[in-house]
């Protein structure tokens, strides 16, 4: 997974806090693909499931074809970046964020 560029040379693909999980994809059809590969075998090999009542899927700067693929392939809650996501019981937002074109 490519994850997500924070800066020329480092990009970041998740944060892990316990039992709390963010995973950051760049939106393409192989992150997609290969991240849905992951969780299935982690699932399997854990012998616990997902809890999609409780997972959250942000969509940024994704092509159309793109946020279709995630939402058809992530049966997660949909939330928009600018709504405040929880994260360790507290609220993360960001105010007056800008998308590079």
């Amino acid at each position: 997974m490519t994850g997500v560029w924070i800066s020329n040379m480092s990009s970041i693909t998740h944060l892990l806090f316990v039992d709390d999980v963010l995973i950051f994809l760049n939106g393409s059809f192989k992150d997609s693909y290969v991240f849905k590969s992951i969780l299935s075998l982690f699932c399997k090999a854990i012998g616990m499931e997902q809890n999609f009542e409780k997972s959250t899927i942000i969509i940024v700067t994704c092509q159309p074809h793109e946020t279709r693929f995630a939402c058809q392939k992530f049966d997660y809650v949909r939330q928009d970046l600018d709504v405040a996501l929880k994260y360790l019981g507290f609220k993360l937002k960001l105010d007056g964020y800008r998308i590079a074109d």
